[in-house]
Order: C-alpha cells, then structure tokens, then sequence
C-alpha cells in the first residue's frame, strides 16, 4: 500500500530548523528531521526551497547607526561587489544545475528501486503463498499414500492367507485323489478276482 504524501510545511519546517542550526539543507538531513516520506516528494520540495533562496538578492541589513547616507553607500558598494562576483556566481549556478540534474536522476532511481522493492516484497508474498500450497498437498499426498500402503498392506495379507488355504486345498485334494485311485485299483483287483472264481 503506497505511503500518504508528506505535508509540505512539515518539510519546509524541517528546513527552517536545519538553517538555524547551522545544517547542511540536503534531502537525507531533512528526512532524518521530518522522519518519514519519499526521497521524491522531499526532494521536491527541496529543489523549490533553493530556487526560492537563489532568487533572493542577497543584501545585508543597513545598520540603522549609520543612517540613510551610509545605507546608500553600503547598498550601492554591495552592488559593485556583486558586479565583481557574476562570473563566479554565474560558474556557481552552472554548478548548482548540474547538482540538480543529478539530484533529479538520484531521486529518479530511487523511485524506481522504491517501486522494485515493492514489487519484489509482492512477489515474494505469491512464492509464499504458492510454497504453503505446495507443502499441503505433498503432506495431503503423504497421508493419500500412507492410506494406500496401509491398504496394500492389508491385500497382502489377505493374499498370503488365501495363498496358505489354497494349498491346503490343494494338499486336501491330492490326498482324495490318492484315496480314489487306491479305491479304484482295489476295486478293480476284486472284480479280477471275482471273474477268475466264476471260471
């Protein structure tokens, strides 16, 4: 579930407070105040915070001893001196835009491995959930088959009992036989006997 934006004055706060203390106004220093949000969105806000310093004309404060004749010459040598610093400040801009640049790539590939730690976390919830389904069936499957052999089991058994019968049967069935063919032969030597009298 994506995180609720962070509220802009709550940022802005933040960087107030790292200025008074003499901080460094970077992203991480204002997440670490603020203690929550997204590199972008501070990042953000940020970016707007600089571009609204660096548009500011950076003219100290006449000290009210001096008067208004010593402000009009404090102000108009403030301006000669910036004259002599345009190139360095122009070289600074160049710098500060080229920071920003990357700063926006940075915070572009952090999004971007914000969003992929997502989706890994969600892809690793379905492996989860598809690993859960595949032990309940392997243990489903182990109880099947312990069934199976249980009842393969009692066949044999059974097998083996009928197996046993059965050749008792069979021994029950050679001793009739026996017993017959004894009787026949008997029978037969008694009528050969009973012929020869008769002669």
């Amino acid at each position: 579930m994506p995180r609720p934006p962070i509220a802009e004055d709550k940022v802005r706060a933040a960087i107030a407070e790292l200025e008074a203390a003499g901080e460094d106004v970077t992203v991480s220093a204002v997440r670490a105040k603020v203690g929550t949000g997204s590199f972008t969105t501070i990042g953000a806000i940020v970016a707007a915070w600089r571009r609204e310093q660096s548009t500011q004309e950076l003219i100290p404060a006449i000290p009210d001893r001096l008067g208004t004749v010593l402000g009009q010459i404090w102000t108009e040598a403030w301006r000669d001196a910036s004259k002599l610093f345009d190139a360095e400040r122009k070289a600074l801009a160049g710098e500060r835009s080229a920071l920003e640049r990357e700063k926006n790539e940075m915070e572009k590939e952090i999004e971007r491995l914000e969003t992929a730690l997502t989706t890994a976390s969600e892809e690793l919830h379905d492996l989860k959930a598809i690993n859960t389904a595949i032990k309940e069936t392997v243990a489903t499957t182990q109880t099947k088959l312990a069934k199976e052999e249980a009842a393969a089991q009692v066949l044999k058994n059974d097998l083996r009992e009928v197996k046993e019968e059965l050749k008792e049967v069979r021994a029950d069935l050679t001793s009739w036989i026996q017993r017959g063919t004894k009787a026949e032969s008997a029978l037969t030597s008694a009528q050969g006997a009973g012929e020869r009298k008769g002669r």
